[in-house]
């Protein structure tokens, strides 16, 4: 294992220079200042990939700051806040009120972006989420002068699928984000389905992938583990809730300590799904063998470290769990949805089982599953898979791409 993630490790630099010089990045800086309006920087996937985009466009151009809905978090990574509660305290504190508080926060929104926006000029803001987009469309609607740029990162069709929250969610998207500047999706079933179903032209749909400082991610990969764990261990990654699936993982570990592992299974994020799953983890009578750490800094030396990732989404946009698994050596299993399918190639990398009977938790599905994965424990992490990670996802390829479309706005 110390020498499959030692070479994985060496072949980050090689890979950079190699994708640098095939892609021909820009090297001058752009005059264009720049605002990511994000949901939050506390936790989870929002966080990461607005941390990343952040750091893949600074160098590129003049400046990029990111803007909060949520109350700024404790170490400032939000350079501004609007300071207005749109998911945490509602997922905290689900109340009758809820729809009407978040009505009335937006509105509130709408007039501290714009009273921003005036004062600070940025030339493009980039919404990562739906309330920022819907937010800044609504300003931007308003006589405010900045180009937009939309930053699809789920897969909408099932996003917003069901409820009726989600279906006026869904409406409202669509007619605003026409009239965005330019519609950038991660992942390429978010830029096949977004369209379709918002609408928007083609012409100004962009698919791009997040990009990755694999260098950085070899560093985070050496660090000790933000907290420590006795003994062997699988890893759960992510937010908890439903569209993670997590409860697919305690079911498949539960099976898997039936079958002889002796180990622990932890989860790293952050959710309103925790008591559902602690009590689902009661039920199977595995509960003092699953932790919850939380949201945690640095979880990568966990993806590295852990006798296997279990990825157990129900849909995804980008399958960035795996990318950052896979890139620093880590064995990962997912379940099949678009985004994995395009990061891991190989058969064993995927549950065989339907994801609608692991969705269900079918005993049968379920077993399999806890075979396969005890399966992927006995196999070390394979240095293709990883080269083939580096080299598609690495900043060399991402930010030149992105930085031309945000310049070609102008």
């Amino acid at each position: 294992m110390s020498s499959q993630v030692r070479n994985v490790a060496e072949m980050s630099n090689n890979l950079h220079r190699a994708a640098t010089q095939k892609v021909g990045v820009e090297t001058d800086v752009s005059s264009l200042r720049i605002l990511i309006f994000t949901t939050d920087v506390h936790a989870g996937g929002i966080k990461a990939s607005t941390l990343r985009l952040q750091e893949m466009l600074k160098g590129n151009v003049a400046e990029v700051s990111i803007l909060s809905y949520e109350p700024a978090d404790d170490h400032r990574a939000a350079q501004y806040a609007l300071g207005l509660p749109l998911v945490r305290e509602f997922q905290a504190n689900p109340g009758r009120d809820y729809d009407i508080r978040r009505v009335f926060g937006m509105l509130v929104a709408v007039y501290r972006f714009r009273k921003l926006m005036k004062h600070e000029r940025f030339d493009v803001v980039i919404s990562m989420s739906y309330g920022p987009s819907i937010v800044a469309l609504m300003a931007k609607k308003l006589a405010l002068s900045f180009k937009l740029v939309v930053s699809e990162r789920q897969d909408p069709s099932r996003d917003l699928a069901t409820g009726w929250r989600k279906s006026l969610v869904r409406r409202l998207c669509g007619w605003m984000y026409r009239g965005s500047d330019l519609y950038h999706c991660n992942s390429p079933v978010a830029a096949k389905r977004a369209p379709l179903l918002f609408k928007v032209s083609p012409a100004k749909t962009l698919y791009i992938p997040n990009g990755y400082d694999f260098a950085k991610l070899d560093e985070r990969a050496e660090a000790p583990v933000p907290v420590a764990v006795s003994g062997s261990y699988v890893v759960s990654c992510g937010r908890l809730n439903e569209q993670k699936g997590q409860h697919i993982a305690v079911a498949i570990f539960a099976r898997m300590v039936e079958m002889g592992y002796h180990g622990t299974l932890i989860f790293v994020g952050e959710g309103s799904l925790r008591t559902s799953l602690e009590a689902r983890a009661e039920l199977a009578g595995v509960r003092s063998r699953v932790l919850f750490l939380g949201g945690v800094d640095n979880p990568i030396p966990y993806l590295r470290q852990a006798d296997l990732v279990l990825v157990t989404s129900l849909w995804e946009g980008f399958a960035n769990v795996p990318v950052e698994a896979v890139s620093v050596g880590g064995r990962v299993i997912s379940t099949r949805w678009s985004g994995a399918e395009d990061v891991l190639q190989d058969a064993a990398d995927f549950f065989s089982a339907d994801l609608d009977a692991l969705d269900r938790c079918d005993e049968e599905a379920v077993a399999q599953a806890s075979r396969e994965a005890l399966m992927a424990m006995k196999v070390l992490p394979r240095l293709a898979p990883a080269e083939a990670v580096r080299s598609q996802y690495g900043y060399a390829t991402t930010s030149g791409r992105f930085v031309k479309a945000m310049k070609g706005l102008e």
